[in-house]
């Protein structure tokens, strides 16, 4: 069995196993050595492996048109998720709240209407749902899906500075995402080769 032939055999196997078999080609790769066809297919991308991930599970958390940071009128303290972000998190949102007796508003906020610097996150659209992590900065969320980078626990909150007459309560669904995970350039006798899928950072 000659070298190019025995690589296909180890790729065949792993992947009916279900298994990444990039370790066992680069055990195969620096047995081999430099040169002969077998290069050209490594740089090409072989073995091609199939990637099975696990489903990523996700949290839904309801977020009252009262939730806001201590201090505002009316308000309730931000919604602690209970998700603690190692890297990233995506979140989406859905519902409407009650401003006042008149008014509603989505996640989105009201573009019409720009905080103004009482509010937890000025210069965006007011009653907006915003999200920090940790004590970072508030970043304005929406509907989503906006992905959050960063390290701590995950707040949510709406973007009010009077939160006493509202009504009603949004739902986010919170995702935690691995971005930027790759294999790495992985470097043999062979060639410097570099397999696709693992770095996908995390975006709808």
């Amino acid at each position: 069995m000659n070298a190019r032939t025995l690589l296909k055999t180890v790729a065949r196997a792993a992947a009916h196993r279900g298994r990444l078999c990039v370790p066992a080609a680069m055990a195969l790769a620096l047995a081999v050595g430099p040169g002969s066809a077998l290069a050209a297919e490594h740089r090409a991308g072989l073995p091609a492996c199939p990637i099975t991930l696990p489903p990523v599970p996700s949290t839904t958390v309801q977020v009252p048109a009262t939730a806001g940071p201590t201090g505002i009128p009316g308000a309730t303290g931000v919604i602690d998720t209970g998700v603690c972000v190692r890297s990233a998190v995506k979140i989406t949102a859905t519902g409407t709240i009650a401003i006042n007796t008149t008014r509603t508003a989505s996640p989105w906020g009201d573009s019409t209407q720009i905080a103004g610097s009482d509010f937890p996150l000025p210069g965006v659209p007011a009653w907006s749902l915003v999200a920090r992590i940790g004590n970072g900065p508030w970043h304005y969320i929406g509907e989503g899906p906006t992905t959050l980078v960063g390290s701590g626990e995950l707040y949510l909150a709406v973007n009010d500075e009077f939160n006493s007459d509202n009504s009603g309560s949004f739902t986010a669904t919170i995702t935690p995402c691995v971005c930027d995970v790759r294999f790495g350039h992985v470097i043999t006798g062979l060639a410097e080769g570099h397999w696709p899928g693992l770095g996908t950072p995390c975006s709808d």
